[in-house]
């Protein structure tokens, strides 16, 4: 059972995050990761500010990259302010984190008001899980087996 993201305030700035632990896949990944960073560059709302590509002490891949909001941001409660995804472990057990910030209240004064769709910025919480979705069909493309309950875990915080 998937669990609701929590929300963590912060003077009035929320995060979400997300680990998706992978098993038994014999994953690519530097082509999970290269499609995830085409995936947030398809967002014409989020530019790529940062891109890692280094190895852990032990020599396993370690890859992130981060994508803030372009253009003036709205305020408006769970709109995107930024996005990270990092990757690390071996091809056969490795994690993909992602967090996402939002902004926690409205500056209009209309409290708790949220608002979707393209006039009003990219809802955090949408995008997140759709994001998480789009990782999943990339880490089944990128794999020698299929994506199932037995190798993958979802933690939510």
């Amino acid at each position: 059972m998937k669990k609701k993201p929590k929300r963590e305030t912060v003077f009035g700035l929320d995060k979400m995050a997300t680990v998706k632990c992978f098993k038994n896949m014999n994953s690519d990944l530097s082509a999970i990761f290269e499609d995830i960073i085409m995936e947030l560059e398809k967002e014409k709302e989020l530019n790529i500010v940062n891109r890692l590509e280094e190895e852990t002490e032990d020599g396993n891949p370690f890859l992130s990259v981060t994508a803030v909001r372009v253009g003036t941001p709205g305020y408006t409660y769970g709109e995107t302010r930024e996005l990270s995804v990092t990757i690390t472990g071996t091809p056969n057990d490795y994690i993909v984190e992602v967090h996402a910030g939002c902004w926690g209240f409205d500056y209009s004064g209309a409290e708790g008001l949220k608002t979707s769709g393209p006039d009003f910025g990219l809802p955090s919480s949408a995008y997140l899980h759709d994001l998480l979705r789009r990782i999943d069909e990339l880490v089944r493309k990128h794999s020698e087996k299929d994506l199932g309950f037995d190798n993958v875990e979802t933690i939510t915080e």
